[in-house]
């Protein structure tokens, strides 16, 4: 699974349509990966695979793909309960991801 998100992480980019074929397959991945994660031995797996945190973080930057960016926070959340995925996501820049994707939602709720 690690390396199907892989490698559709190199076909989508932050303005993929949510209907592509690649970003489906991301968004079913990162459903599942939200439900793994929420169990102690699917965080120690996330962990064991290389570039897996940095696509899950990437996964939020997806603009018009919204379940797969839900599922990708999810995702963050259940993991961040390790302190060593904590230091993955520090290390793949969730904090650059992240804030930005607050002061832009901010920005819509104020718009409607």
């Amino acid at each position: 699974m690690a390396t199907l998100l892989s490698r559709c992480m190199c076909i989508v980019q932050p303005t993929t349509l949510a209907n592509e074929p690649a970003a489906r397959i991301v968004t079913n991945i990162m459903h599942t990966l939200s439900v793994l994660s929420k169990f102690e031995s699917g965080r120690v797996e996330i962990l064991k695979f290389g570039g897996l945190v940095e696509d899950i973080v990437h996964c939020t930057e997806l603009e018009f793909v919204p379940s797969a960016v839900d599922a990708a926070l999810l995702t963050s959340a259940n993991i961040s309960v390790s302190s060593e995925l904590q230091d993955a996501l520090l290390r793949a820049g969730f904090l650059w991801y992240f804030p930005a994707m607050l002061i832009a939602s901010s920005v819509i709720v104020e718009i409607r």
